[in-house]
């Protein structure tokens, strides 16, 4: 559940900068707890996916994975996924799971080889305090 309120609370600073977006998710009850999120705040349900159904828009994408590899280790779902950003992406999930479960991935082994350039990992608590460099928004400055 912690990965619905991440990602409701990235959506939220889309929107407030008036940003089209859209979140992916490969599985529909995920989609579903997102969408309902998203309702509760008043923000736009529409935008949430499953990457089955996800045609292909000019957005900045959040992609939201809970903490088994299940479809992640499917390929061709991955392919989809991961090249529907056109403007930039943002992956929501368990930085463990990556790290664990999901390492032999191809979204863990994308995550290894960024983290090998620069710090790739934003915390749950930097991120709740919105003082973070998101694609297409500039960072919030105190």
């Amino acid at each position: 559940m912690e990965e619905v309120h991440m990602v409701v609370r990235i959506a939220k600073r889309y929107h407030q900068h008036r940003l089209n977006f859209c979140i992916i998710t490969f599985y529909d009850p995920q989609r579903a707890a997102i969408s309902k999120a998203l309702e509760s705040e008043n923000l736009p349900a529409g935008c949430v996916y499953n990457v089955d159904s996800f045609q292909d828009r000019l957005c900045y994408l959040i992609l939201s994975q809970n903490t088994t590899p299940g479809f992640l280790k499917s390929l061709p779902r991955m392919n989809v996924a991961l090249t529907r950003c056109r403007k930039g992406m943002v992956v929501v999930t368990n930085r463990s799971f990556l790290q664990g479960s999901g390492k032999s991935t191809l979204l863990g082994k994308l995550c290894y080889t960024w983290s090998e350039h620069r710090e790739v990992w934003i915390n749950w608590q930097t991120m709740l305090g919105m003082a973070v460099d998101l694609p297409g928004i500039p960072l919030a400055r105190p």
